[in-house]
Formats: C-alpha cells, structure tokens, sequence
C-alpha cells in the first residue's frame, strides 16, 4: 500500500508504504489527516483482511489497523470522512454459508482512533458488493453498489441510507432494466443524492 502526498505544485510532500498490502482508498478528513485502505493476506491460502492507516498532514503514520472476517474482505467501495471524524468503508465480504461462498456488501465504521463502531453486510440471495460510499452532513451513510438478488433486471445498481450508528437501514433503492448495471459511486449534497452507474 502506497501512499503519496504531493502539493499543489505537485511536488513530492511525502510519501509511506505499508509493505505486503495493496492499495485501494484514501480519503482525507475535514482535520486534515489522511487515511488509506487496503488488502493483506490473512495467510497463504487465499484469504485477505482489511488494513487502514491513518497518517498526520506531515507524514506521520499515527495507528495502523487490520479488520478480519469471512474468508476475503476487500474496500473496493473506497472510504469516505464523517464530518465527526470517523471513517466508513465500503466493499465487499466473501464468507462460506450453507456450504457456498457468498459475496456480500460490506460496511465498517471506524472512530478516528481506529476503533470499530460497527460492521454491517447487505445480503441477498446471490452476490451483492458496495462499490462508493460517502457521508452526509449529519454523518448518515450511503453506500452504492451492485446487486444481482433485488431490482427489475439481472444486475441492478444499489443505493443504501443507513444510520450513523448502523442499526438500521433507512432507505435502499435500486437502478436499472432488464440488462446489466452496475453501481459505482455515491455522492451527497445537502439532500440531493448522486448516483454513478
């Protein structure tokens, strides 16, 4: 995982490497710290966790965290800032159920000490998978993706509400006909909501 800060000259700042992950989203909060995520192997059969760090606005790693559950998990969704510090992550949670392994949409919340405020799937009968994600003013998630077990066509985008602490999703809506779409990124703007598909 490679992380690179560069001014707006586009001169090199600073850079940092978390050897033997790859990277995957980086976000920088309203403070100004910057948080990266990405994958690391679990072990040598295939199975991969979910590494975060957060850096200082000079460089400095200040915490390095590892989120494990299921046989994969990825931040494919990217990662967004709360406007009270914390971080959500969106991706995806592959875990062995009834003897199948199934894809999931994944939520994890993290305080800005790095400490887990919840985790969250959005399952179906087949595969689901969060691709985008961002934080509203009151710091309600929105989680956009693709799903293949809810909507009018085979492979529909996904647009989730959800509540600061997790508990309870306040609205999901789909996109899409009778082909193939495909969600890849939310954005809020006071009460409008922007999806890319």
């Amino acid at each position: 995982l490679f992380v690179v800060k560069f001014d707006s000259a586009g001169n090199l700042v600073w850079q940092k490497i978390s050897d033997g992950a790859a990277g995957n989203a980086v976000t920088v909060a309203p403070e100004g710290s910057v948080y990266a995520a990405g994958t690391t192997p679990r072990n040598d059969i295939g199975n991969f966790d979910i590494v975060v760090l957060k850096i200082t606005t000079a460089g400095t790693l200040v915490w390095q965290r590892t989120y494990s559950a299921g046989e994969v998990v990825d931040p494919r969704g990217r990662m967004a800032a709360g406007p009270d510090g914390s971080i959500v992550i969106a991706g995806a949670i592959q875990a062995a159920r009834q003897q199948f392994v199934d894809i999931a949409a994944l939520i994890v919340k993290l305080t800005s000490d790095g400490a887990l405020v919840f985790d969250k799937q959005f399952a179906g009968r087949v595969s689901e998978t969060g691709e985008g994600v961002a934080v509203a003013s009151d710091n309600s998630i929105y989680v956009a993706g693709t799903t293949t077990s809810f909507g009018a066509g085979f492979q529909v985008a996904f647009v989730l509400h959800v509540q600061p602490t997790g508990k309870k999703v306040l609205d999901a809506v789909t996109w899409g006909g009778a082909g193939f779409e495909t969600g890849v990124g939310v954005a809020v703007n006071g009460g409008t909501v922007m999806l890319a598909a």
